[in-house]
């Protein structure tokens, strides 16, 4: 049999997926969620062969190794729970959706189904049997199962005999955003924005090494944590020196899947640091921004002018994006949202996109990712480099099919924080910009 799954790309397979985990039919149903995402996942991984009630329990309902299904039905009573939302969406707030995510029945691997198809596989023709009455019957269908033999063989050759064209593997609607980023023979600059921090290292009596680093003997009581840690490594006093070669964790998460998204596409790319680059050096260059404005001065420069920034919120004391005091956008306002242990578990994220920094350079492209705490960084990044969030991203904006991208725009993106680390990051809003915020002099 043909599966219908195989009607649907894999760029509209996940954005089904993410129409119905955003979905309020969804909102409360972690659980659901996270079996439908593992199992939606399995098959656009290839692995539908794979799913079955153990795995699901195992690795989507978090079930212990000693877990068995004869003796344990909430894998079963969870794929009855998710047919029944399914349905629930589809009737109401997901009607007008292209494509539809089912569950069949004594079946674990889910179907992609365009809107009006009523059957999950098509069927082919009816092979005669002895039961029926008519030879002619007989002749008859066996004709048309011998008809489709002959038509799948010829199809089966033709797959094997005719040159493999190997895919793409970077998604149409990735390189229609990154735009010239990934155009063959590209100049692509990954600059990378380095936080004002301070090293404790231990020195001896007269090793401190000469320089012009200042050294500042470390307070008693940071001095009696760090020796808690057993990391007293040179084995004298503890000092304090100041650098400007640490980056953000976050920071190097984002710079790792651009240069995965480059990496994929075929193009070389020159990594350094802000802090030894000249902005006229970036001028005739695409170019990948990494850091917000409380420690990158090209990214203060671009969003000084720009409906959205980075800013401090005194009254709540904590950092913010918000719209600029000018601008209609001077109420909006996304902020860290802190758990019960006073640590990140929401976080967002900023995109601004940009032609080249000589005026009428639409040639070349500049994108700034910015953020709350290096996680909201690291959103940004994985946002702009995935499929479905740029397929949501598009729909936003209003542009279909082959409609022409806006030449600058923000985007605002949300996520989760499990240990500083951005996880599902999501569409929260975006502003297409008349005109591009630029580096100034």
């Amino acid at each position: 049999m043909v599966s219908a799954n195989d009607t649907c790309s894999p760029e509209m397979k996940r954005l089904a997926l993410e129409e119905v985990l955003r979905s309020k039919t969804f909102q409360r149903a972690e659980l659901l969620k996270r079996f439908l995402r593992y199992v939606c996942e399995m098959e656009l991984a290839g692995r539908r062969d794979e799913i079955s009630e153990y795995s699901i329990g195992i690795e989507a309902l978090g079930r212990p190794s000693s877990y068995s299904p004869a003796g344990d039905s909430s894998v079963r009573s969870r794929a009855h729970a998710v047919r029944e939302k399914l349905a629930a969406f589809y009737a109401s707030e997901g009607a007008d959706t292209p494509f539809r995510i089912e569950l069949p029945k004594g079946s674990y691997v889910p179907c992609f189904l365009p809107r009006n198809e009523a059957k999950p596989f098509e069927e082919l023709p009816e092979v005669a049997t002895w039961r029926d009455r008519s030879h002619t019957k007989i002749l008859l269908r066996g004709a048309a199962a011998g008809a489709t033999v002959t038509a799948l063989l010829a199809i089966l050759a033709f797959r094997i005999l005719a040159p493999a064209v190997p895919p793409d593997p970077v998604s149409a609607v990735v390189r229609e955003f990154w735009g010239p980023l990934l155009d063959p023979g590209s100049d692509v600059v990954l600059c990378m924005a380095t936080a004002p921090s301070m090293l404790l290292h231990s020195y001896a009596d007269g090793t401190i090494p000469p320089g012009s680093t200042p050294f500042f003997p470390a307070p008693k009581d940071v001095s009696k944590w760090y020796e808690a840690l057993h990391m007293q490594d040179g084995g004298g006093r503890l000092y304090s020196q100041t650098t400007r070669n640490t980056t953000l964790f976050g920071d190097d998460l984002a710079a790792a899947a651009a240069i995965k998204t480059l990496t994929a596409a075929g193009r070389p790319v020159q990594i350094l640091p802000e802090f030894g680059v000249h902005r006229l050096a970036l001028r005739g260059r695409n170019v990948l921004l990494i850091g917000s404005p409380n420690y990158s001065p090209f990214a203060a420069s671009i969003l000084q002018n720009a409906p959205f920034s980075i800013r401090y919120n005194p009254a709540a004391r904590v950092e913010v994006i918000s719209g600029s005091n000018a601008g209609p956008d001077s109420q909006v306002e996304y902020r860290l949202i802190r758990g019960n242990a006073s640590r990140g578990s929401h976080a967002y994220g900023l995109i601004t996109v940009m032609p080249g920094l000589d005026p009428g350079d639409t040639a070349h492209r500049i994108v700034l990712f910015s953020g709350i705490t290096g996680g909201g960084t690291q959103a940004a990044m994985e946002f702009f480099s995935s499929p479905t969030a740029l397929q949501i991203l598009k729909q936003k904006m209003g542009i279909r099919n082959s409609g022409q991208l806006p030449a600058s725009y923000q985007v605002v993106v949300g996520c989760e924080l499990v240990a500083s680390l951005a996880l599902h990051p999501e569409y929260e809003t975006h502003r297409i910009l008349n005109k591009a915020p630029g580096l100034n002099p």
